[in-house]
C-alpha cells in the first residue's frame, strides 16, 4: 500500500504524520471504538462552459465539499484503499471493470482523455449510432444508506460488516459537520489563524517555553467542546447521502453503483452497445442497424431510466441528452 500523505490544512485536531498513528489506524479494535470529529463543510464554486449557448458567459456550478480531521482522514484513506482493492476484484469477477472509469486505482497510464478517445473512436467505427448522455441529480446526497450497506457487504464478501467497518460506514452516513463560514466568523480565515500560530510559536521560542503549538483551531480539547456546546453541530438525520470530499466518498459511490452498472451494461451489450460511467455522469452508445431502430433505442432509454429509479437515484432531466451520430455528424 502506498504511503498515505499528511494534509496541511487546519482542522479540529493537530497535524500529524501517518507513521506516528499507523498502529492506531490499522488496528481494527481501535477503529471500532473511534470517535470521529465533525467534518468541515464549504461550498466550492467553479465555472463550467455552456456548450448549448456556444459562447461565454459560463455557468457557475456550486459543489458542497466536506473534509475530515487529520486522524479521521488517515482512517478514511486506509479503509478506502482496502475497499478499492475489494471493489477492483469484484468488478473484474463480474465483468464490469471497464464500465466505471472515475476514481480508479487500477487503470495505470490512462486518464480521462484516454477514456474519452476510446469512446469517440468506437462511435466513429459504428458510423451510425444512437447516444444517450445522462447526469444524476444530487448524486452523493441521494445515495440510499440501506442499499449502500448491502453493496458494501457484497464487495467485502461478508454477511455482516465487521465492527470497525461499521464504525467507518456509520461515520459517513450519519455524519456530523460544521460550516466553514461559522469557523471563519469565530476565528478568522485560515491564513490569519496560521499567522497567529506562527507568531505564538516565535514568542514561545523567545521565552524558552517548550510546549508545542498545535496547528489546529483549538489548543485543547475542552476548547473544542466549548465551541461545539456554544455553536452546535449539524447531523445528517436522513436515510440518504454521504459527504463529498472525504477519502472514502468516491469509492463508496462506486460500490453503491455495482448492481446498476451491471444491469445497464447487460442491457446495452445485448444490443452490441457501450456503457461508461464517470462518477455521476454516464454515456450509452447503441449502433443503429436492422434490429436497433429508433424505437428500440427509445425502449433502451426507458429501461435505463427505470433501472435508475429502482436504485434510488434520479436523472437530471436538463442534462440528459439524446443524440444520433450519422455521416460524421452529431444530431
Amino acid at each position: 500500500m502506498k504511503e498515505i500523505k499528511a494534509k496541511t490544512y487546519l482542522h479540529f485536531d493537530n497535524r500529524m504524520k501517518y507513521e506516528n498513528v499507523k498502529n492506531y489506524v490499522e488496528n481494527p479494535k481501535k477503529i471500532e471504538k473511534h470517535s470521529f470529529f465533525p467534518l468541515i463543510q464549504y461550498t466550492s464554486s467553479f465555472e463550467r462552459y455552456d456548450r448549448d449557448k456556444g459562447k461565454r458567459p459560463v455557468k457557475i456550478k456550486d459543489r458542497t465539499i466536506m473534509y475530515a480531521a487529520h486522524l479521521d482522514g488517515f482512517i478514511y484513506s486506509y479503509y478506502g484503499r482496502k475497499l478499492n482493492t475489494s471493489y477492483n476484484t469484484w468488478v473484474l469477477e463480474n465483468d464490469i471493470d471497464e464500465c466505471s472509469i472515475a476514481y480508479r486505482d487500477n487503470k495505470a497510464g490512462k486518464c480521462n482523455i484516454d477514456f474519452a478517445a476510446e469512446l469517440i473512436n468506437q462511435i466513429c467505427e459504428y458510423k451510425d449510432c444512437f447516444i444517450m448522455v445522462g447526469d444524476y441529480k444530487n448524486f452523493f446526497e441521494t445515495l440510499n444508506h440501506s442499499i449502500l450497506k448491502e453493496r458494501l457487504k457484497e464487495v467485502l464478501s461478508v454477511n455482516e460488516l465487521r465492527k470497525d467497518w461499521y464504525q467507518v460506514y456509520k461515520s459517513v452516513t450519519k455524519y456530523r459537520y460544521i460550516e466553514k463560514d461559522l469557523i471563519n466568523k469565530k476565528f478568522g480565515k485560515d491564513g490569519q489563524i496560521k499567522e497567529k500560530l506562527r507568531n505564538k510559536k516565535k514568542e514561545r521560542l523567545k521565552t524558552g517555553v517548550k510546549k508545542r503549538i498545535k496547528w489546529s483551531y483549538f489548543q485543547t480539547y475542552p476548547e473544542f467542546r466549548e465551541f461545539i456546546r456554544s455553536c452546535g453541530v449539524n447531523l445528517n438525520t436522513s436515510a440518504k447521502g454521504i459527504p463529498q470530499g472525504t477519502a472514502m466518498s468516491a469509492i463508496l459511490a462506486n460500490v453503491y453503483m455495482i448492481k446498476l452498472d451491471q444491469q445497464i451494461k447487460n442491457l446495452v451489450t445485448s444490443h452490441m452497445g457501450i456503457y461508461r460511467r464517470y462518477s455521476d455522469d454516464f454515456i450509452i452508445v447503441i449502433p443503429r442497424n436492422a434490429s436497433n431502430t429508433k424505437e428500440t433505442f427509445q425502449k433502451i432509454k426507458e429501461s435505463t431510466e427505470s433501472l435508475i429509479g429502482e436504485s434510488g437515484l434520479t436523472l437530471q432531466t436538463t442534462k440528459t441528452k439524446i443524440y444520433a451520430f450519422q455521416e460524421h455528424r452529431i444530431f
